[in-house]
């Protein structure tokens, strides 16, 4: 057994539990001790004693201890991943008395508080590892070398020391630009500010347990005898102090009560406190959101932050330990020159970006159906098609099938189920969608943008439905594979899976709407419009009991499906076929739900709109477009109407129908030659101010005061 091993078995107990002396301030000797064990040791405690650096420090180390490895054995350029070596054992548990994620989370503290990691191994007589331990940056030193750079390293606990071979210690580092030997860490540069924010912690709990200072000072013109003094303490504890003595009148003899107020600089230790706390998270550059601060946060940013945390703060560190793990452990096992750790990659997909360059490679003849599919993580074509590249008669799409591009009026629902439309219709390759002329720029990218968030959410519907019917039909009985209703026992609850992000994208849709509509609305009303419109659109689409409910929907049409299949006699794969290919989860009914609800947030936004500046009025106008139906029609032939009255369809603004391109227009009551309003009393279109000509108004009605804001003329309007 060597030194190392006999050291492990007698003392590493006590290296764990024991903590190193506080008053231990000699630095190490040697040209490798710059820094002082007990400035290390501060650092390390300073986790325990600052709240924000705790949270920190945590949520980076739980991040990296998270995270999946492989091993893999590197031939000729290919890499094949290994499921059984000794090595991948070892890191699955470095050594019995902790577990993989206790040991990387401590050794990612260490990282971060001191810039230091260091791994002690325990080899077996052949010089392979069997054990890995993770040891306190404070009691270790880098022994130099006159010529090697490292002699060795030296374990100390106490006054008792112990040498390691360097083969022994695996030491990685923040390089410090003083000391070629030690590391850096972050709380290093900010001690100053880690001991205000814990002065100012103490100061404030000071504060509410004894005020820090007197409320107030009773003040006598001349010192008061001892017996006096204990009396008139012991009879104002017994008159005020308590919750039943509250705000009860006090009376002094000879004395005089002054109170003492809370000072502006009192009340700033809030702020003083965010300003600490914002330190900290800029010295880690975590961003707000993966905190939880959800300080001017909303879906965009709060995603852009979990990318940005995932590239910058995660995948650097994995990558400090990979270079650890392969250069320097897996050197240590006869074929460790061929073998390569590696992590699942944390920083999320861009998915758009994956979609366009498979849809590009496809178009362009460079990929197959399949391997354009693949990218972006979709299954492969059933048929012979998915191999073949791109054809310009080809009928198929990237994403699956498509519904036709128009419909007749015939609407079974409003979201694009049409009367004889089944899996064997044809399938046709999705049309772009053209912007609409008439609706403002806003509106045409949220189409496109909920769009995006339909196919993801009809495409993960499929996946999870097709799954549980195949579990569901393994348990059938050889006779019975389909039953009438199989469908019926899948989670169809959407509003549990998805209201948070459909509500997110209502959101946006009215709220951009909105501000078109109106720039000078205060975004605090346009953002409680939103939020009341979002909500209750979301219920109706979502909830069970929604009138319309998308998920309703759907279940009815895979109940038509199974039934249809099982009357064929066709099995679980030919249904499979048709979900695949059918209208319910398809893309374009993702962009039928998608300019439904679009319409929908534009026709509400422009009424609340038309509403708060007094419009009076509405009219439909038509695309007069192949899309536009009877009703549409209907509507579009009357006059102008009542803004509070419904057209001829009964729709009191738009969409009449799914695909709906139709607009409504708003505007003031006209005036006739005398100047009165067909709805109103007498106004003046156009309100000049006499004395300055400056304009002061529209549509003012005849006898209102007026104001003049450059020259302050007041009179009232003739």
């Amino acid at each position: 057994m060597s030194l190392l091993s006999r050291f492990v078995d007698t003392a590493f107990g006590k290296i764990n539990t024991e903590r190193l002396p506080t008053g231990l301030t000699a630095s190490f000797a040697g040209q490798g001790g710059a820094l002082q064990p007990a400035s290390q040791l501060s650092q390390l405690n300073a986790m325990s004693s600052v709240g924000w650096l705790f949270a920190v420090v945590n949520r980076i180390a739980q991040s990296i201890a998270a995270q999946e490895w492989k091993l893999y054995r590197v031939q000729g350029g290919e890499r094949d991943e290994i499921d059984a070596h000794p090595a991948l054992d070892l890191w699955r548990s470095a050594n019995p008395f902790v577990t993989r994620a206790d040991f990387l989370e401590t050794s990612q503290q260490h990282m971060e508080l001191v810039g230091e990691m260091w791994w002690v191994l325990v080899r077996n007589g052949a010089g392979v590892p069997v054990e890995i331990q993770v040891v306190r940056p404070d009691r270790m030193r880098p022994i130099p070398h006159p010529t090697e750079f490292i002699a060795g390293y030296e374990y100390r606990l106490g006054t008792t020391g112990m040498m390691l071979d360097k083969d022994d210690v695996i030491f990685t580092r923040n390089p410090n630009p003083l000391d070629a030997y030690r590391g850096i860490g972050v709380v290093q540069s900010m001690m100053v500010d880690l001991g205000a924010e814990r002065m100012a912690a103490e100061w404030m709990q000071n504060f509410f347990r004894n005020s820090a200072e007197p409320g107030g000072i009773i003040e006598f013109p001349n010192s008061l005898p001892d017996a006096d003094f204990q009396r008139l303490a012991d009879r104002w504890r017994w008159q005020h102090q308590g919750v039943a003595n509250a705000h009860r009148v006090a009376i002094l003899e000879r004395g005089t009560w002054k109170d003492r107020k809370l000072t502006q600089r009192d009340m700033q230790f809030e702020q003083l406190r965010r300003f600490e706390r914002d330190q900290i998270l800029g010295a880690f550059g975590m961003p707000l959101p993966i905190m939880g601060i959800t300080e001017s946060v909303n879906r965009a940013n709060a995603e852009a932050a979990e990318v940005m945390y995932a590239r910058w703060l995660i995948r650097p560190r994995l990558m400090r330990i990979r270079s650890a793990l392969n250069e320097k452990f897996l050197k240590l096992y006869p074929d460790g020159d061929s073998l390569q750790f590696d992590f699942i990659d944390p920083v999320p997909d861009n998915r758009m970006e994956l979609i366009n360059e498979g849809t590009l490679g496809y178009e362009k003849k460079i990929l197959t159906l399949n391997e354009a599919r693949r990218r972006f993580g979709e299954d492969d074509w059933d048929g012979p098609e998915g191999d073949e590249l791109f054809t310009p008669s080809e009928p198929f799409s990237l994403l699956g099938a498509s519904a036709p591009a128009m419909w007749d009026a015939s609407f079974v629902d409003e979201f694009g189920f049409a009367e004889g439309y089944g899996p064997t219709r044809p399938r046709r390759r999705p049309r772009k969608a053209e912007p609409n002329p008439d609706y403002p720029d806003e509106a045409n990218r949220e189409v496109n943008r909920m769009e995006r968030g339909w196919k993801r959410r009809l495409t993960t519907e499929l996946r999870a439905l097709i799954a549980y019917l195949e579990r569901e039909d393994k348990g059938a009985t050889p006779q019975i594979k389909l039953t009438p209703g199989i469908a019926d026992g899948f989670d169809w609850d959407w509003w549990a899976k998805h209201s948070d992000e459909v509500i997110d994208e209502l959101t946006e849709a009215f709220t951009r709407v909105l501000t078109a509509e109106i720039p000078t609305m205060p975004l605090p009303q346009v953002q409680r419009e939103a939020g009341l419109y979002a909500e209750d659109e979301a219920i109706q689409l979502l909830r069970t009991d929604g009138p319309r409910n998308l998920a309703r929907l759907a279940q009815n049409r895979v109940n038509t499906l199974v039934a249809e299949t099982i009357k064929q006699g066709e099995s679980l794969n030919t249904l499979q076929r048709q979900l695949r290919t059918d209208f319910a989860f398809s893309p374009e009914r993702a962009r039928t739900i998608a300019r439904t609800e679009t319409a929908k947030a534009l026709g509400q936004g422009q009424k609340t709109a038309a509403k708060s500046q007094g419009r009076s009025q509405k009219r439909w106008v038509s695309q007069g477009d192949d899309g536009v139906s009877s009703l549409c029609e209907l509507n579009a032939a009357q006059d102008w109407i009542p803004i509070d009255e419904a057209f001829i369809s009964g729709d009191e603004t738009i969409p009449q129908h799914p695909n709906c391109r139709c607009t409504v227009i708003y505007r003031d009551a006209p005036i006739d030659e005398e100047g009165t309003s067909r709805e109103g009393p007498l106004i003046q279109t156009s309100v000049r101010c006499p004395n300055c000509d400056r304009k002061s108004g529209e549509n003012v009605a005849l006898g209102t005061h007026m104001r003049c804001r450059r020259c302050k003329h007041e009179w009232e309007v003739e």
